[in-house]
């Protein structure tokens, strides 16, 4: 929760809700939720937590990505990114992974990561979270094809 909080970049509520998917994470056996941190010595400076989307067949979900304030900008974002995406990729190789993510300006860094990184936007919704900021869907196949960023999906 101290990464979180220090990136600046989250309200109350995204909060409130990343610590109740994280005492699922942490309290439910049966968990389907998979949690990657980054650690710079002997400290955690970042994480990515991520799963199977209910009810499809390839699909998972990049639910959280954060870095803390004084950490970004130097690639642990891109790093968490990539193991999520290796160990995807290894449990179901011909997955199909999904990022929401808001149109706010602190999240420009972040949107332009997913699209170095391949992603395609796939939609968005104008005024979902508030009258000026959208929800963009962005989404990668990783199928047979390299997780390298530029390949063709």
């Amino acid at each position: 929760m101290d990464i979180v909080t220090s990136t600046g970049m989250f309200n109350g509520e995204e909060v409130a809700v990343l610590e109740e998917i994280l005492n699922d994470y942490y309290t439910n056996p049966k968990t389907t939720y998979v949690l990657f941190d980054t650690v710079v010595d002997g400290i955690t400076v970042g994480f990515v937590f991520f799963g199977k989307t209910p009810l499809t067949e390839r699909c998972w979900d990049i639910y959280w990505i954060a870095v803390r304030g004084h950490c970004q900008g130097k690639g642990y974002g891109m790093e968490l990114l990539k193991r999520a995406e290796q160990y995807i990729l290894n449990h179901d190789g011909n997955a199909v992974i999904r990022i929401e993510t808001s149109t706010r300006r602190q999240y420009d860094h972040a949107r332009r990561l997913y699209e170095r990184q391949g992603y395609r936007e796939a939609g968005r919704i104008p005024a979902f979270y508030g009258c000026d900021d959208d929800l963009v869907i962005y989404y990668r196949g990783v199928g047979q094809e390299s997780l390298n960023p530029g390949d063709e999906q």
